[in-house]
């Protein structure tokens, strides 16, 4: 589902192995009960605890599950943002998701907005105390750092703060926590797990099977 990374510091070295390891596995699928493809979804790090597909996508198919993963650090992120910024990146999502921005005003606070948090940490859906605008949680964060340049809100595993008259965000993670974390996949497979113990921990509602006789999924999850 999710696309290569290809970023400064990952060379020659590092997509030979990435090819290495599709040829070692070619023929394999995650395959999902009802028999399709799994669209399996992965990010770079969790933080701690993976997210729910439904929560962060609004939908099924990933054949991922939110699961504690202690493999992956807590590493800590902060980013900052004026609250007319807020309010204007909150505005163009609910935009471009088709939804009124009607309800937002001209300036949010912290205090303004209502997180509900979901498994393992992850923000599920972000609102105006009058409940006239919502977000999901990934949707909130994407059009934060949208607003920021891009690299700087991590993830939907966060926390909001007035501090100073800016809006805070403090998180841990980083992606949309859906899935193989590749951090902790990487730190499993450095102390001995295959590919088939690493799947089953991320994606314990698919199942590898031979890619024959299988069916690909006809939608993404969101």
């Amino acid at each position: 589902h999710c696309q290569v990374l290809r970023a400064r510091g990952y060379g020659s070295g590092h997509l030979a192995a990435a090819r290495a390891a599709a040829r070692s596995t070619a023929g394999e699928v995650l395959v999902l009960p009802s028999g399709r493809v799994a669209l399996a979804a992965f990010h770079a790090a969790c933080g701690g605890h993976t997210a729910d597909p439904r929560e962060a996508f609004g939908g099924e198919g990933t054949g991922a599950a939110a699961v504690p993963d202690p493999a992956c650090a807590a590493v800590p992120w902060r980013a900052g943002i004026d609250g007319a910024d807020l309010a204007h990146a909150v505005r163009d999502a609910l935009a471009r998701s088709g939804d009124s921005p009607a309800g937002v005003p001209s300036r949010l606070r912290a205090a303004d907005l209502v997180l509900a948090e979901g498994r393992g940490g992850w923000i599920s859906e972000v609102s105006t105390r009058d409940g006239r605008a919502r977000l999901s949680g990934d949707a909130f964060a994407r059009a934060v750092d949208r607003a920021l340049g891009w690299g700087e809100v991590r993830s939907s595993r966060l926390a909001l703060a007035d501090e100073g008259g800016r809006v805070v965000l403090r998180g841990t993670g980083a992606g949309h926590g859906v899935g193989l974390c590749q951090a902790g996949a990487a730190a499993r497979a450095a102390a001995g797990q295959d590919h088939r113990a690493i799947l089953r921990h991320y994606f314990p509602l698919a199942a590898l099977r031979p890619i024959q006789g299988t069916r690909l999924s006809a939608a993404p999850p969101r």
